[in-house]
């Protein structure tokens, strides 16, 4: 009974050390690692990044609300680091390293990533101005060759409408989920059709 209470007690350590492992395993580093490692910082032009991942890694490291991350490397690492967090572009995008021994620091810079909507309206085959593009990031009016541009951020979704007195459009209205790319919208302006006159009632001699 001792023997296989012994066992059973080196088992359940064993399975608890694995857990704490897994848990710690991609989380936020605390301080540089010792000896052979990579570590550095990620930045935007308003201060440190957190939440960036760092592909390729051991581990994958995460940065931490000081945009920091740290990993430990094998003598002689080989191998690239790809940061990567959605709705952010990279400086460098990627780095490789052959034979690495020692300790390296590699920083990053992240841009926020915007998409580009162009838009065009015409009528007759030309352009025409002063048409409102409602739902638009800045509310953009076509200039005087019927043409527009706005910006917003990936993931946005909106139905954007142009407006103009006295028209209707084809498209009426163009409607956007989850943008992720540039793009490109046409709109066909015509004039609305005038009322037709109502009969003049007949005078009573």
């Amino acid at each position: 009974m001792n023997g296989r209470t012994g066992v059973g007690r080196r088992v359940l350590g064993c399975a608890v050390a694995l857990l704490v492992c897994a848990a710690l395993c991609g989380a936020a580093p605390k301080g540089k690692p010792p000896g052979n490692s990579v570590s550095g910082k990620v930045t935007t032009s308003k201060g440190a990044l957190a939440g960036v991942c760092l592909m390729g890694l051991p581990g994958h490291p995460v940065t931490g609300k000081n945009g920091e991350y740290a990993a430990a490397i094998p003598s002689g690492w080989s191998g690239s680091i790809v940061p990567g967090l959605w709705g952010y572009g990279f400086t460098p995008a990627a780095v490789s390293y052959t034979g690495l021994t020692g300790a390296h620091k590699q920083d990053f810079v992240a841009t926020p990533q915007v998409c580009t909507i162009t838009g065009s309206i015409t009528k007759d085959g030309k352009g025409l101005a002063g048409v409102a593009i409602a739902g638009c990031p800045g509310n953009p009016v076509s200039d005087g060759k019927g043409a527009f541009t706005s910006r917003a951020s990936p993931g946005w979704s909106a139905v954007i409408t142009p407006s103009l007195a006295g028209h209707t459009f084809a498209p009426s209205a163009c409607t956007f989920q989850d943008l992720r790319n540039d793009v490109t919208v046409a709109f066909s302006a015509y004039a609305k059709a005038a009322a037709p006159a109502k009969p003049s009632k007949p005078k009573r001699k």
